[in-house]
């Protein structure tokens, strides 16, 4: 961990307002989690965060960089909530598979990135720079943005239909559009570990969570696919013996 920074419990506004002293800053979150097991803040949680941060004149910083540019059905997923950060941090998405990273900043926080405190390895690559406007040009587009959440709803729908046929592996579905993530009874490392041998590519984040994260460009019959493969998978995984 990053020294200055005090880490208290996700989704927890209480811990946040218990936590603030007059050495706080800023709060820094990522508004729905991505290695924290694909956990969606609740609506009370960010609203409160901007609210404290008003209230106190902080800074609301959002990691955008596994939630953002499209992936849950809106460019950046702070629009969920209905309330903007001063400062966000994306990457991955924006460089559709480059790689590219970018801070944003309202004009006020910007204030203090004068010459000399901010800076990048490779900020300003000219080919990252046409790879991210290349991408922006498809998925800022709300025809797009309308066909994520239509897959991830048909996903969602798919997965907790499932699911109940396999109750002793899976217990539910989490996320936004196509951020999703299957809470598991048994390891998820192990599961996805498996999978990988049939064909099927996940990764298991914290909390016991599998992530689906399909394209972006995701059709009807690719879900159908992979709920029939990862359906053959489950009824024939041998959960590990416990140690």
């Amino acid at each position: 961990m990053l020294p200055g920074f005090v880490v208290v419990e996700f989704d927890n506004l209480e811990a946040v307002r218990d936590a603030l002293n007059e050495h706080t800053a800023g709060f820094l979150v990522e508004p729905i989690q991505g290695e924290g097991g694909v956990r969606p803040g609740s609506a009370e949680f960010i609203k409160g965060l901007r609210a404290l941060a008003d209230e106190h004149d902080l800074m609301l910083v959002f990691d955008e960089v596994q939630c953002g540019v499209g992936r849950t059905g809106k460019l950046f997923a702070y629009e969920h909530y209905g309330v903007e950060p001063d400062i966000m941090a994306i990457a991955k998405g924006i460089g559709g598979g480059f790689p590219m990273g970018a801070c944003l900043a309202t004009e006020h926080a910007a204030s203090g990135m004068v010459i000399g405190t901010h800076g990048s390895t490779f900020g300003g690559n000219p080919l990252a720079m046409a790879a991210g406007e290349a991408v922006l040009d498809v998925v800022d587009d709300p025809d797009f943005l309308d066909h994520v959440t239509r897959m991830g709803e048909r996903l969602r729908g798919a997965l907790e239909q499932m699911i109940p046929n396999y109750d002793e592996l899976f217990e539910s579905v989490r996320g936004v559009g196509l951020m999703l993530g299957v809470k598991m009874k048994s390891d998820s490392r192990a599961f996805v570990n498996y999978l990988r041998d049939q064909g099927l590519l996940t990764v298991s984040a914290g909390d016991n969570v599998m992530r689906v994260l399909p394209p972006l460009i995701v059709e009807e019959k690719h879900i159908g696919e992979f709920i029939e493969k990862l359906s053959e998978a489950a009824r024939s995984y041998e959960v590990p013996a416990a140690a």
